[in-house]
């Protein structure tokens, strides 16, 4: 059985090399953006980020899912879609990255 007091892999921004929006989005005056790691196994994680304000008022929402993907462009896009529905949007994912 392994240590659980071991080195932990980060969760690190997702970067989908087919050009998939995987980025941060900008929603009104929240900056969403998807989160992932690839585990031991192969298998994929995902959290996503959630920023609002500037300066000394922001904040930042980190949600760890639990859900786990085969694929780091499906990781993204659920931990995008999670994100869209913790701020209420109802209408969708509006791709339009932040670079």
């Amino acid at each position: 059985m392994k240590s659980l007091n071991g080195p932990r892999a980060a969760f690190h921004p997702a970067v989908i090399p087919d050009g998939s929006p995987a980025g941060p989005l900008k929603v009104g005056k929240y900056l969403v953006s998807p989160l992932i790691k690839i585990l031991e196994n192969g298998w994929f994680a995902s959290s996503v980020s959630i920023r609002s304000g500037s300066g000394s008022g922001t904040t930042d929402r980190v949600l760890r899912l639990t859900r786990l993907f085969r694929c780091a462009k499906e990781a993204a896009a659920y931990a995008h879609a999670e994100g869209m529905r913790w701020i209420g949007d109802s209408h969708g994912p509006r791709w339009a990255p932040l670079n």
